[in-house]
């Protein structure tokens, strides 16, 4: 999956905190990032995680806007 961000300043923190929960987030652009989430069993699960993770992480980070390309 690719997770495109709308405040690239702080993609690598998103990245940080997706990598500290388990998941592979690697930069590959300034605002965009490669996500795999090794343990999750299915697709569907995969995005389930990673949409939970990345709601908490805006609660903590306010107005910033996360997308989520799950064909990428």
């Amino acid at each position: 999956m690719e997770i495109e961000i709308s405040e690239p300043e702080v993609l690598h923190d998103l990245c940080d905190y997706l990598r500290r929960h388990g998941f592979v987030a690697v930069a590959s652009s300034r605002e965009r990032a490669e996500v795999l989430i090794p343990d999750a069993g299915s697709d569907l699960a995969a995005l389930l995680l990673l949409r939970a993770r990345i709601r908490a992480w805006r609660g903590m980070n306010p107005g910033i806007k996360v997308r989520v390309d799950e064909y990428a």
